[in-house]
């Protein structure tokens, strides 16, 4: 689990926290998308599983043999 809850408090800070990705870690502008794009805290507001799987950022991973 990414997250260790052990309460209602723990849970609140995972909520509000912001999401931000480490400078030491490349990581893809796409892939940023995709991940963010799942977090939405709103649920009306993240991908549907068919717009996910159509999201570049998988396209890429089958088109980079």
């Amino acid at each position: 689990m990414p997250f260790e809850i052990r309460t209602e408090d723990d849970l609140v800070k995972v909520v509000d926290e912001e999401i931000y990705f480490s400078k030491g870690i490349p990581v893809s502008q796409e892939a940023k998308d995709f991940i963010l794009s799942c977090l939405h805290k709103n649920p009306k507001d993240r991908l549907t599983m068919n717009k996910l799987v159509d999201h570049p950022f998988i396209c890429l991973l089958y088109t980079s043999d």
